[in-house]
This record gives structure tokens, sequence and C-alpha cells, in this order.
């Protein structure tokens, strides 16, 4: 694969598996590129659950996975990408999920989380996000008392 060979040589290139009617599994080999610093995964037919391979992607800026065909939940491992400063999920497929571990990721100025089969509150940690500019998480299954006090504190 044409990605692996500029990770064995120091490069970091932007990489993209959009738009390419890709279908079965995203390959586990991507899981071995530590260095990635962004990767958009969309408009493609997968048939899986995110990879927990993604939290090995510790170096990853942005990160985009919409309209892929893949399976919720969001995994745990998300929490390990702490340079983050671009996440981007929509249109999971598979059954309900709680709100993934985020409060990690300091640096997140956008955070879309759309039809991602998210069900319960919105975390309060949201509201300590200082450099979130764009937060976008409509059609999903939150409560309707979705927000607490603190949330609206911490994000004024």
């Amino acid at each position: 694969i044409l990605v692996l060979l500029f990770e064995d040589f120091g490069f970091v290139v932007p990489r993209t598996l959009e738009y390419n009617q890709l279908s079965g599994t995203i390959p586990p080999e991507l899981g071995n590129l530590p260095r990635l610093e962004r990767i958009r995964i969309g408009d493609n037919h997968y048939t899986e659950n995110i990879p927990n391979f993604i939290q090995n992607w510790t170096n990853l800026e942005k990160l985009v996975v919409q309209a892929s065909g893949v399976n919720g939940p969001i995994p745990s491992g998300i929490a390990l990408l702490t340079k983050l400063t671009d996440l981007r999920i929509s249109d999971l497929n598979g059954t309900d999920a709680t709100f993934p571990p985020l409060s990690s990721i300091k640096n997140l100025k956008t955070l879309i989380l759309r039809s991602c089969n998210i069900i319960g509150p919105l975390p309060d940690d949201l509201g300590e996000m200082s450099k979130l500019k764009i937060l976008l998480v409509d059609s999903n299954f939150f409560h309707p008392c979705m927000l607490s006090a603190p949330f609206f504190a911490a994000a004024h």
C-alpha cells in the first residue's frame, strides 16, 4: 500500500479513503500508522465497527468518518487521541451507545457527532472544552434534560 511506503520513509501526508466505493473492512494495516495526522473515511460501504486500532493514531489531529457504512459505537480508545482538533463522525449504523469519552481531548475545535445513535445526556465536561467552536450532535437520542447548569456556566 502506498500509504505504508510513505510512513516507512517518515513522511506524513494527508490521507483520504473517501469517495472510493470501498467495501468490506477497513484495512487493519492502517492501525500501524502511529504518525498519521489526518484521515478521512467517508462515502464508502464498510461493514464493520469503527476499528479499535484508531487508538494507535496518537498524532491524529483530524478524524472524519462520515457516511462510511461503519457501525458504532465510537470506541472508548478515542480518548487516547489527545491531539485531535477536528472530530467528525456521522451516520453510524448499529446499536445505541453513550457519549464517547472526550474529556482528555483538550484542543478540540470541531466536534460533529451526527446520527451516531448516542443516548443519554451530553457530558458536562463538554463545557470545559474552551477551544471548541463547532458542536453538532443532532439526530441522536439525548435525554430531554440534556445539559446541566455546569455545562452552560463553563461554556461562557
